[in-house]
């Protein structure tokens, strides 16, 4: 689901910078979405629908492997979930370099 909550975060980004540059900066509504899209790469776009494909699989995957490894009761728990946060952040980093490099390299930005 991370995916498409990536897809719905980036509508409302995009809806709250047309609000904000409409009434508060009194921008054309057209001409701020043209300019949007003239912005808009193509490599940008795939990088940021990429890495939460792999950011979910990661949550999803050692989230489970610790929460059916739990052992010890209530405050087995407590240490799990503090064990599968800091695990899934430190892959997530690793990951999110490694992603990073390779679209560098296939897109060269």
């Amino acid at each position: 689901m991370l995916f498409f909550l990536t897809i719905l975060s980036d509508a409302v980004g995009v809806a709250g910078g047309a609000l904000v540059s409409v009434f508060l900066l009194g921008l054309n509504f057209s001409s701020y979405f043209h300019s949007t899209y003239r912005a808009l790469v193509y490599a940008d776009v795939v990088q940021g629908l990429t890495k939460p494909v792999f950011f979910g699989f990661i949550i999803a995957s050692v989230g489970c492997y610790f929460g059916m490894n739990t052992k010890g009761g209530t405050q087995g728990v407590g240490r799990a979930t503090t064990q599968a946060v800091v695990v899934s952040s430190v892959i997530i980093i690793v990951v999110d370099f490694l992603i990073s490099r390779t679209m560098i390299g296939i897109f060269g930005r």
